[in-house]
């Protein structure tokens, strides 16, 4: 057993130089999928983000334009 690894030890010190030109290619195009896809999921979130702040202010808007009209009708006197 312990030969065994030994071998497949060996196959991978005299294949890892062999194979190094033809993986490293392929390994920097898989890094750079992923800083592309990385960049356009940060690019989403931040124009999520941007979406939910317009949100909350329209809503804060309509909150204090409710609050501010409730006020003038309670101090505004009825007339009969």
């Amino acid at each position: 057993m312990f030969w065994q690894k030994g071998i497949i030890f060996l196959a991978g010190v005299i294949v890892a130089p062999i194979l190094k030109p033809i993986l490293r290619p392929v390994a920097r195009e898989v890094v750079k999928c992923g800083l592309v896809v990385g960049h356009y999921v940060h690019k989403l979130a931040v124009e999520a983000r941007e979406d939910i702040d317009d949100l909350a202010a329209e809503a804060e808007k309509e909150i204090d334009e409710k609050a501010r009209k409730e006020k003038k009708e309670r101090h505004t006197p009825q007339t009969h």
